[in-house]
């Protein structure tokens, strides 16, 4: 009877094996046909171990399809991966991804709020938050945003250069100065920064 159960746990295992090894056998696959950009095929290779309950594979086919422009399959997988991992930041913010580019502002801007309440200093998703904010001209609410990621990243090009543009659009100008001037320290030959502060002269 021991030798039985040996010999079950020995089988048992090397079919565990096998199967990781195909799994892992098909991340590698999908990564070498992603360099050459042949998404189709990275796709392809690792729906032959497909799992509907590995969080791993359905976050890579979510940007798999993100990158082949298949954004609806992209979404369904990003959000999978959410119903398995329901606190993953790494699989919210992935779903930003086919949620921008179908133009889809309104579950765009859901997104990035579900990351802040799991980590309210998220620099992206208040960045991305206080630019949806600024298109809208909600000035005030993307200040709020962008507040957070200008006093965890001072010296940031991109978060200095829209809060100047959110204080441009508030009417304060000598705050709008003092982050472009931010900026410009950044990058001293940005032609952009340059001549918003000539215009605001």
């Amino acid at each position: 009877m021991k030798n039985i159960f040996l010999a079950f746990l020995i089988t048992a295992s090397s079919h565990f094996a096998t199967a990781q090894n195909e799994v892992v056998n098909a991340f590698s696959s999908s990564y070498k046909f992603e360099s050459f950009k042949q998404y189709d095929k990275a796709i392809g290779a690792l729906k032959t171990v497909y799992d509907i309950n590995s969080y791993e594979i359905n976050v890579r086919l979510g940007w798999l399809n993100y990158l082949q422009g298949e954004y609806t399959e992209s979404e369904k997988h990003y959000n999978q991966a959410l119903t398995i991992q329901s606190k993953s930041i790494e699989a919210l913010l992935g779903l930003t991804y086919p949620q921008a580019a179908m133009l889809n502002w309104k579950n765009l801007a859901s997104t990035y709020a579900k990351v802040l309440l799991l980590d309210p200093k998220n620099k992206t998703a208040n960045f991305r938050l206080g630019q949806i904010f600024y298109n809208k001209k909600q000035f005030k609410k993307a200040e709020n945003n962008l507040e957070l990621v200008c006093n965890s990243y001072p010296f940031d090009f991109d978060a200095n250069v829209l809060m100047a543009q959110i204080k441009t659009k508030q009417g304060n100008i000598s705050e709008a100065k003092e982050f472009y001037t931010k900026a410009l320290l950044y990058n001293p030959d940005s032609i952009v920064i340059l001549k918003a502060l000539v215009q605001l002269q």
